[in-house]
């Protein structure tokens, strides 16, 4: 599936734990892609000690079960829970001492500081439009559907990067039956992927990656952009299965 826009999206100020040492308390929230990506990255940075799961779901339980369920991150019982992003937030400004996860364009809306934290390279970095970019520098698209593109990037090398850092995807259908869905579609995918942006970086109300910086994201590598608009311009379309 195409990228959303341009951006890739910091999981966050995220981490109740860094790579040396853990905190006193954290507010997590459900279900979410920004708790896949957390519990990605602590299961990359940890290996066999992060034993509480991986993926988009979340529960609290007094004890770890064995076998873990699917899709699932284990939080200790005592840790604080919220829905959605906007939850997190408001519950980590009402709780004193809160420490919790949330995306990067989230954690800007609501004036939240944000962790700095420890990378594969031991050394601290903070959150940053550079330092989350520097997490992709590299990453290549791994999904072999040639109508997709993944990029997995759960404990970046760059001694400058981000530790904890994803993508935003949009999914479309390969067919629409009104052709000015399918064109409107290409026309905004070329425009916020195109390379370089148009217009002119200075206009900072239509240059997408201005856009995308304003509201906490980073641009994508260029050889991700180009590789989403050719994936959109090949596929998307107003018959079913169109060559490429």
């Amino acid at each position: 599936m195409p990228l959303r826009g341009s951006k890739l999206r910091a999981a966050s100020r995220k981490s109740w734990t860094h790579r040396r040492g853990a905190a006193s308390r954290r507010v997590g929230h459900d279900s979410s892609g920004t708790t896949f990506a957390l519990s990605s990255h602590l299961k990359a940075a940890f290996g066999a000690a992060w034993n509480r799961g991986v993926g988009e779901k979340s529960i609290s339980s007094a004890t770890i079960p064995n076998p873990l369920p699917a899709n699932t991150v284990i939080w200790p019982a005592t840790f604080q829970s919220a829905s959605g992003g906007g939850g997190v937030a408001t519950k980590i400004k009402a709780t004193a001492g809160a420490i919790g996860y949330v995306d990067s364009a989230t954690r800007l809306a609501n004036s939240l500081q944000a962790a700095v934290l420890q990378n594969k390279s031991l050394a601290y970095t903070a959150i940053s439009t550079t330092t989350i970019s520097n997490a992709f520098v590299g990453a290549t698209d791994q999904d072999t559907n040639a109508r997709r593109i993944k990029l997995v990037v759960t404990d970046p090398t760059s001694a400058t990067a981000y530790p904890i850092v994803t993508a935003s995807y949009l999914l479309f259908y390969d067919k629409y039956a009104n052709a000015s869905i399918a064109t409107g579609i290409k026309g905004f995918i070329n425009w916020a992927l195109g390379v370089p942006p148009v217009p002119a970086p200075a206009d900072v109300t239509t240059n997408p990656n201005s856009i995308a910086i304003a509201r906490g994201y980073a641009p994508l590598p260029d050889t991700i952009k180009n590789q989403a608009r050719t994936l959109v311009n090949t596929y998307v379309d107003t018959t079913f299965n169109p060559a490429p």
